[in-house]
């Protein structure tokens, strides 16, 4: 298991700004309300066409002869400059804001390759894939849900290749998944959750062979001490073995101080946290043999709660030779993401939005390497009230 270096953390935290630019949290995957794509304010007397009925007036309707769909969203992906080259997704919205259909395009080239249909709780409720390209779906994914994931099944054309069965208590908390692989009716593997008493955020997982219910396939077991869980060790091929291991240490505060990682390779990195008096991020430390000796060290500098600056030393010697800087607009919204390398720009981020705070677009520009620019490109259209953001360079 490799950790991640200063670019990738920055990248993660880069997803983490973006979604922050637009109303969420720093979640990779974050609800938005967009108070801003609200129903347009009419003068009094004033009246609105609503030619499909939906309650969304016309001039603010993405779709006004379509009672199901308000507002639609288009996030492209440009890649050395080629428009659309890493993918295109297309999302609509239904009167109260909620995803009705999505769809993604790999190569913008005017055939989904997915559509994604979703139920009054934003679930997925079917998945459409066109494995090649040829305009035609040929896969089909259904889940069905009772306020839970209840089942899950995958068709090839109109032949039913697998079928998961989701088990609940009766509290609802998930204790069995049933794999039926070939469709056959019989159950072919098994997922067992046992947990923590009292605890049901504390899965024991066991995957079980149903062939021979005597020896599972692969074992993963969780480790609590004192309801906090310090260790996740893998017996990937159930012979009571630990083949992986990642161990968990705290601060009196409870934050994390170290996570370690074990494997049977050579390389058992571990990365160290250190924090202020008031439980703010100061310093991330890298150690990819645990010799004692760190191979990165991050350093955190902040403007009141927001980050300004992070400081990577790669060769231990105190100076450091990775930068990232973030600035923001007048209204708190990333700005800039740049990143040096001795002193010299590496990659910068940009972020624009239009006049009602809404994220148009992000861009990379690496320094030297047009071919390795890119910039995602979201259109806005209609009513789109809430919505999730989740994608990173």
């Amino acid at each position: 298991m490799k950790l991640n270096s200063l670019t990738h953390f920055s990248l993660a935290l880069l997803a983490a700004v973006l979604l922050q630019a637009c109303g969420g949290g720093s979640s990779s995957e974050t609800l938005s309300d967009n108070g801003s794509n609200n129903l347009p304010v009419l003068e009094q007397g004033q009246q609105a066409t609503d030619s499909d009925g939906d309650g969304v007036p016309d001039i603010n309707d993405a779709e006004p002869n379509n009672i199901n769909v308000a507002g639609t969203l288009t996030i492209r992906r440009d890649i050395g400059g080629v428009t659309g080259a890493g993918g295109t997704e297309f999302r609509r919205y239904n009167t109260v804001g909620f995803p009705y259909r999505s769809y993604t395009d790999d190569d913008s080239d005017g055939n989904w390759e997915n559509e994604y249909s979703y139920n009054g709780y934003r679930q997925v409720s079917q998945r459409l894939t066109d494995t090649d390209d040829d305009g035609d779906f040929d896969q089909t994914y259904t889940n069905t849900y009772n306020g839970s994931l209840v089942s899950q099944r995958y068709a090839q054309g109109n032949t039913a290749n697998y079928t998961h069965d989701y088990i609940y208590s009766e509290s609802g908390v998930l204790t069995q998944i049933n794999k039926d692989t070939d469709n056959d009716g019989n159950l072919d593997l098994r997922d067992i959750f046992t947990y923590v008493e009292g605890t049901y955020n504390a899965p024991d997982l066991v995957e079980l062979d149903v062939d021979n219910l005597d020896a599972a396939s692969a074992t993963i077991d969780y480790i609590y001490t004192d309801d906090v869980l310090t260790s996740v060790n893998y017996d990937t091929d159930n012979d009571t073995v630990i083949d992986e291991s990642v161990s968990y240490t705290y601060h009196e505060n409870g934050q994390v101080e170290t996570v370690s990682y074990e494997d049977t390779g050579d390389s058992n990195p571990e990365r160290i946290f250190n924090y202020s008096d008031d439980g703010v991020l100061q310093t991330a430390i890298e150690d990819d043999d645990s010799d004692g000796t760190a191979d990165l060290t991050e350093t955190y500098f902040y403007d009141g709660n927001r980050v300004i600056r992070i400081e990577g030393d790669t060769d231990n010697d105190t100076i450091a030779d990775q930068e990232t800087l973030f600035t923001y607009t007048s209204v708190g919204l990333a700005d800039t993401i740049i990143e040096t390398v001795n002193g010299e720009t590496d990659v910068t981020y940009t972020y624009f939005y239009d006049a009602d705070g809404r994220l148009t677009s992000v861009t990379k520009d690496v320094a030297g390497s047009t071919a390795e620019d890119e910039a995602v490109v979201i259109t806005w259209d209609g009513y789109v009230g809430f919505v999730f953001f989740s994608f990173e360079f």
